[in-house]
């Protein structure tokens, strides 16, 4: 009896303890100040999908008034470097000029 009772007092606090458990936070990864902007832009990490050949993402852009934009990428492994897409038509190769995008492929490789 004593040990029925102890194994039912040790599930019932091992569920006790998994309930208080947070489930598993989404990232936002800090990838700079657009240049071009002035915003602070976030690398959304549970967004990230893909190959080693090309991902996709979503990038979190945080106004200087509090306001989020979005903008989703595309990245691509092309023999002359990584070159990348997002949905406001921007285009172009991953280099120091374009740092935002540069520090999202870091962060995602």
């Amino acid at each position: 009896m004593l040990k029925k009772f102890f194994v039912a007092a040790l599930l019932g606090a091992t569920l006790i303890f998994a309930g208080l458990q947070s489930p598993a936070e989404a990232r936002d990864i800090y990838v700079g100040t657009s240049p071009a902007t002035g915003w602070n832009c976030f690398l959304m990490e549970e967004t990230v999908r893909g190959t080693s050949v090309e991902r996709f993402c979503t990038l979190k852009m945080v106004t200087n008034s509090g306001n989020v934009e979005y903008l989703n990428y595309r990245f691509s492994v092309e023999r002359s470097g990584i070159y990348f897409y997002n949905s406001q038509g921007y285009s172009g190769w991953v280099s120091g000029d374009t740092p935002i995008e540069q520090n999202m492929w870091n962060a995602m490789i």
